[in-house]
């Protein structure tokens, strides 16, 4: 398994494996799965005139776990070391605070958030706001503002900001709650700029330690604190950059997030070149509980039909499945219409292929598919209530219709197995960081050199488990692996 190129400062950690073939071929039918070449294979540049989502190859995945499994037996000493980084802060913190389960931690941190907006809000209106109100006729200029106040400081903290949404209601202000302390009550300004001032996830991490001081003793907690400081990237400016600009620079690589969202836009447009005559494809569908549709988003669902706005074309799955067993959304959906009459009869659809988009194929994103994705999926093929809303109907939904389920991933590359071991070396470490029975130790002597060392067993461990966890998947769904070419 090698790259072609030969330019050492041009290497890419992102490669087609051997065992590649057309997916298109595979689609219709022409060619199947057995014989996969494992010879590595020359990568073809693909042709100007086509679009390069749409010339994709298969990978067979079995063959690609065999290959890190064989540049780990490789790599030279039984003991590895992977330099603390910025994804083990958070698994660090929780294991220091002895919170065991992720989901908790999870919502500790929702919570805390919450909490702390509105006590910033609390004060300034109690402190600031309400005093100055009371000075000039204030009150007459906003009328039912004490009533409005008074509501709010009513909610439970764990409301958050939304619980002073009013603030700024009327004819006059519109909801701006700025415009309305800036021209009733200009000399509280500052203190509102310090109340709605945007808390970082370092703001609630450092609240969340503050709060188990009681908890846990001082050698964790300044551990935790020292976490804090010891992995501050500029991957959350990237980040936050990314998910704030009202114009998406999709070819700029510098940030994950555009990277991710040109795969999307590759893999949908790879899906529209294989679609059949009677299938439909979903570029983007979300999935939500039931209880849902009570949200204002939901209360009219015609802004959801094609050509209506920012969600056109937008489908969403609506289950009874409880949100922590469900996946918030899918890449991409292939179905068809089944209907025992006219296009005016009800019909149901028939979810043939469920495709996610993922910029490389690694051990992760497989991890993922089959933990997660694939779960999830069955869990929705179980529940009979389940239905989709797609082009302004609501379609009880059916899986497969007698065939299996395809279940997609559409990448931009593969990631080669010497990268992939530093892969497996980090998700390794991140369970041994994130251990609450042994994690704790682990945690306290990385910090001191800086380090974490991981044995070899265990990622040819995880890698069997993967390996296993892949076949039991495959006897329930069609796993599906496509990679684009691009332009390299």
């Amino acid at each position: 398994l090698h790259n072609n190129n030969n330019n050492n400062n041009n290497k890419s950690s992102l490669m087609l494996l051997p065992s590649v073939i057309s997916l298109a071929c595979i689609r219709r039918g022409l060619i199947g799965f057995q014989g996969l070449s494992t010879i590595a294979c020359q990568m073809h540049s693909p042709s100007p005139t086509a679009a390069a989502a749409a010339a994709a190859y298969e990978v067979d995945t079995q063959a690609y776990i065999n290959s890190v499994e064989e540049e780990l037996f490789r790599s030279q000493g039984e003991i590895m070391t992977k330099k603390l980084s910025e994804p083990n802060r958070k698994p660090m913190i929780r294991t220091l605070l002895g919170i065991d389960d992720k989901a908790e931690f999870a919502a500790s941190l929702r919570s805390t958030r919450k909490e702390t907006e509105y006590r910033r809000l609390e004060a300034f209106v109690q402190h600031d706001l309400g005093p100055a109100l009371q000075h000039d006729g204030r009150l007459e200029q906003v009328p039912g503002m004490t009533d409005i106040i008074a509501d709010a400081l009513a909610q439970p903290p764990t409301s958050g900001a939304a619980a002073f949404r009013k603030l700024g209601s009327g004819r006059v202000f519109r909801g701006n709650a700025t415009k309305m302390v800036e021209e009733i009550a200009p000399e509280t300004l500052s203190a509102y700029a310090l109340a709605t001032e945007e808390l970082t996830e370092m703001d609630v991490l450092a609240l969340v330690i503050d709060s188990r001081k009681s908890d846990v003793s001082s050698e964790r907690i300044d551990a935790a604190i020292k976490c804090l400081g010891d992995f501050v990237s500029c991957s959350e400016v990237d980040y936050h950059s990314a998910s704030s600009s009202t114009k998406l620079d999709i070819d700029d690589t510098s940030c994950p997030k555009l990277n991710g969202k040109q795969c999307e836009l590759d893999c949908t447009e790879y899906l529209e070149s294989q679609l059949a005559a009677n299938e439909t494809l979903i570029g983007n569908v979300y999935v939500n509980h039931k209880s849902a549709l009570n949200r204002p988003k939901y209360q009219d669902m015609n802004k959801f039909r094609s050509g209506s706005g920012s969600d056109a074309s937008l489908g969403i799955i609506f289950t009874t499945i409880e949100r922590e067993n469900a996946c918030s959304e899918f890449d991409g959906v292939i179905y068809t219409r089944e209907t025992s009459g006219g296009d005016s009869e009800p019909c149901t659809a028939i979810i043939k292929e469920i495709w996610e988009a993922k910029v490389s194929l690694s051990p992760a994103t497989l991890w993922d598919a089959v933990t997660k994705k694939c779960k999830s999926i069955r869990d929705l093929m179980e529940d009979e209530e389940a239905y989709l809303y797609h082009d302004g109907r609501q379609m009880p939904i059916r899986f497969g219709s007698g065939e299996k389920l395809v279940f997609g991933i559409y990448g931009q590359g593969v990631l080669s197995p010497e990268n992939a071991i530093g892969q497996m070396i980090s998700m390794a470490a991140a369970q041994a960081l994130g251990d609450v029975d042994t994690g704790p130790c682990t945690v306290l002597k990385s910090l001191e050199r800086g380090y974490i060392e991981v044995g070899r067993d265990k990622a040819l461990n995880d890698l069997e488990v993967l390996r296993t966890q892949l076949c039991s998947v495959e006897e329930m769904f069609h796993i599906s692996v496509a990679i684009g070419q691009g332009d390299s």
